[in-house]
């Protein structure tokens, strides 16, 4: 019974969603490089990206940046 509270209360993030975020990040005017790239690991670590991650964020990353 507490088990199935506690999923009830803290259920499992869902990871297309997850993914989903972590896809649409761009980084935000007043944000700089250093932020954004921190902003992406924190993001990137519940989405379950596996051996993937660190090209995930490298990605994002570039993907995102205001600045060219």
């Amino acid at each position: 019974m507490v088990d199935t509270l506690a999923q009830h209360v803290d259920p499992k993030p869902i990871i297309i969603a997850q993914r989903y975020k972590f896809h649409k990040a761009e980084q935000e005017e007043s944000v700089t490089v250093r932020q954004y790239l921190a902003r992406l690991q924190k993001l990137a670590e519940t989405y379950e990206f596996g051996p993937y991650r660190e090209e995930a964020i490298r990605d994002r990353f570039v993907y995102g940046l205001r600045s060219q």
